[in-house]
């Protein structure tokens, strides 16, 4: 019989070669011969991914962060894979959670207030600290560079409309 190892080195050659059938069959083997093997996990959820099965994504990165919860690329991958099905509180909690981990990664504090700033209003001020945190760390960030000033304006305006309102009561 076939060690976890020997499933693995077959399931990234069937990936290479794009048969990516082949590549899970061996993947899912390698996992199952050792659940722990993380990174059989990443390849099957890159796989899944590819061939769009974003929920099939979560599960694996779910197990890969449970395997090695201080695993930053790990939980990145995992918040990316939430925000792309639109479940940004999710999303949001796990890029939290890889600043804890990398306080450096000025990726994750992009992302972070980016989906602050898109799911609500109400947090765009979070939005902005994230974004100051990712350009302080990345101050050539054009896209966090110019999401901060779009989310600026856009508090701007909601400060003036509610002193409109304020004004009018």
């Amino acid at each position: 019989p076939m060690g976890s190892k020997a499933w693995f080195v077959m399931g990234l050659a069937f990936c290479n070669l794009k048969n990516y059938e082949k590549a899970i069959e061996c993947l899912d083997k390698a996992v199952k011969t050792n659940p722990n093997y993380k990174e059989a996990w990443n390849k099957l959820g890159d796989i899944y991914e590819i061939i769009g099965k974003e929920y099939r994504v979560i599960e694996c990165r779910e197990i890969e962060v449970e395997i090695d919860p201080k695993d930053s690329t790990a939980m990145f991958q995992l918040a990316s894979a939430y925000a792309k099905i639109e479940t940004y509180q999710k999303a949001i909690n796990n890029f939290k959670k890889v600043t804890e981990i990398d306080p450096k990664n000025s990726k994750a504090w992009y992302y972070m207030g980016y989906l602050y700033g898109i799911t609500n209003l109400v947090n765009i001020s979070k939005g902005i600290k994230c974004l100051e945190e990712a350009l302080k760390l990345d101050p050539k960030d054009e896209g966090a560079a110019s999401t901060l000033r779009l989310f600026k304006l856009l508090e701007a305006n909601l400060k003036k409309r509610e002193s409109l309102d304020e004004n009018q009561a």
